[in-house]
């Protein structure tokens, strides 16, 4: 799995694309902060995919992975926690991103309400 420089894990969600970023208010932000950046970010030889960013509505640049663009979740507090992984929230799922995942648009799954955060 993707983690940040300090080894917390990595998230996207099935419906937030570079193209169109769901995750953008607080009431989002709160839960599932963005991996943002400064620079243009950099991986090792052993990454497979595209890393990139996205200008958040904020200014700040936000990470991607294969497009899709990354967040953490707020209760993982040490690294290799991944306790967001399978929530539903905004309309779609929250996922840990492997090195396997599929670049935005490829996701087939059918979200579902169950477990999901009210905003």
């Amino acid at each position: 799995m993707l983690a940040t420089s300090d080894g917390l894990t990595l998230y996207t969600n099935t419906v937030d694309t570079a193209e169109n970023l769901h995750c953008i208010d607080s009431a989002c932000t709160g839960f599932w902060p963005p991996y943002t950046v400064d620079a243009e970010p950099a991986a090792g030889v052993e990454i497979q995919g595209s890393l990139g960013t996205v200008i958040r509505p904020d200014g700040s640049k936000q990470v991607t992975f294969n497009q899709q663009p990354l967040y953490t979740f707020y209760l993982d507090k040490q690294p290799g926690d991944a306790k967001g992984n399978g929530f539903s929230d905004l309309g779609g799922t929250w996922h840990v991103v492997t090195l396997g995942s599929a670049p935005a648009g490829n996701n087939t799954e059918t979200p579902n309400a169950s477990g999901a955060y009210q905003y």
